[in-house]
């Protein structure tokens, strides 16, 4: 089978982000189909050279990569631009592939439905829509659209993402839900979240004392760490409130900041405003996936961190499902599902308010008890294999590529 894989922001295995796409896609191959994946150049290492459109094999996939670079500093109307030329010059490879047995279209952004439909419609294929966040809601949210005629065509495009699919893949069921309320058919949506990649997070003891002796500044207490996007909707400011708490309680606990993003630089004034920069709190670039694993298995327990806004109570992020693939605790400031899981199944805490003083606090208690740290974490381990094993979801998703595509029956 002939699957075209449409996601402007894939990264492979060796980039800085998240790789369901990469994860899925190499799966896809395995099982015998080929893969002709359309990206864009924002998340390829700049050891891969990239400077114009590029063509080349990754473990099996093919990939077009169109050379737009994209950044969470980029202001509005160069992320639009770039969303938009994507979509253009998308459309335009997708129709020159010689076959198209399928087309899978992952958002965001919201334009990928563009080349997703133009090519089902021009190879008579079946089309996959895999909705990761709600969109437009979070950018209005936020308020990066606030226009209110770019607003009723934004969703205008959704609902006609959601109507033209055949099928939809939402990332949570709070997206589900709100795709339902779309008056969508809900036998058309499937859930199936963003997954654990277990065998890449077991880490040997001396990747962990490799990293730490890499990083001796780090010292040998607990270690909370953040590794992921340093934008507006991640309010990673919160940290510094908490590690300016934590440095009055215990100044042996350490914060580690992995990142890169929009607000990079405010958080690192804010960090060294409060004066804990460099004293417990440490602020570095984003790693490679692959070396992800080593920092985690130094961490203590794992941060993941949004604004409080309602819209991101369905949030599936990465940081989340590797933080319980690496059997670490993980520590959120949101509701929600994962909430939800973490209070269920006592893989972590859930913080509420601003009170940093109580709040650093709570997580002092967690991660000051061995006893209590390790029971945490081997309960998120054992979630990480019950429930997201990404060898589990990735093969029902592919039953439904293949149903779809007319491969196999309908009994999946």
């Amino acid at each position: 089978m002939h699957i075209l894989y449409l996601h402007q922001y894939f990264c492979p295995p060796d980039g800085s982000g998240g790789t369901r796409s990469y994860e899925i896609a190499v799966r896809l191959v395995k099982a015998g189909h080929t893969v002709n994946l359309i990206t864009s150049s924002a998340f390829f290492p700049k050891s891969y050279g990239i400077k114009k459109t590029t063509k080349l094999i990754i473990d099996g996939i093919k990939i077009t990569i169109l050379h737009i670079p994209y950044s969470n500093k980029m202001n509005k109307y160069q992320r639009i631009w770039a969303f938009i030329k994507f979509s253009l010059l998308a459309t335009i490879y997708a129709i020159q592939q010689r076959s198209i047995d399928l087309t899978f279209a992952t958002s965001t952004p919201l334009t990928i439905i563009i080349p997703g439909y133009i090519a089902s419609k021009f190879f008579k294929a079946p089309l996959i829509f895999e909705v990761r966040d709600l969109w437009p809601d979070l950018p209005i949210a936020i308020g990066i659209i606030k226009n209110r005629f770019i607003k009723k065509i934004t969703k205008r495009l959704e609902t006609f993402a959601y109507t033209q699919s055949s099928t939809i893949i939402a990332l949570s069921p709070g997206i589900k839900d709100e795709i339902i309320k779309q008056a969508v058919n809900p036998e058309k949506i499937v859930e199936i979240p963003n997954a654990c990649d277990i065998a890449l997070f077991t880490v040997k003891r001396e990747d962990k004392k490799r990293f730490l002796s890499q990083n001796h500044y780090l010292g040998t207490g607990p270690l909370i760490t953040y590794a992921g996007t340093i934008g507006a909707i991640n309010g990673v400011e919160y940290i510094i409130y908490l590690a300016e708490a934590m440095l009055h309680l215990d100044p042996k606990i350490q914060f580690l900041i992995c990142g890169d993003g929009a607000k990079l630089e405010y958080v690192k004034q804010m960090a060294i405003t409060k004066n804990v920069l460099n004293k417990n709190t440490w602020i570095i670039p984003p790693l490679p996936k692959n070396r992800i694993p080593s920092l985690l298995s130094a961490s203590s327990a794992c941060l993941s961190l949004f604004q409080p806004l309602p819209e991101m109570r369905h949030n599936s992020a990465n940081k989340f499902f590797d933080t319980l693939a690496a059997g670490k605790p993980i520590i959120i400031n949101y509701s929600g599902w994962q909430a939800e899981i973490i209070e269920e199944y006592g893989i972590g805490l859930v913080l509420e308010g601003y009170n940093f003083p109580s709040i650093a606090e709570k997580i002092r208690l967690l991660v000051k008890d061995e006893e209590l740290l390790d029971q945490t974490g081997q309960n998120a381990l054992e979630i990480a294999k019950d429930k997201f094993d990404r060898n589990v979801l990735v093969n029902k998703l592919i039953k439904i590529i293949e149903h779809k595509a007319g491969n196999t029956p309908s009994n999946i």
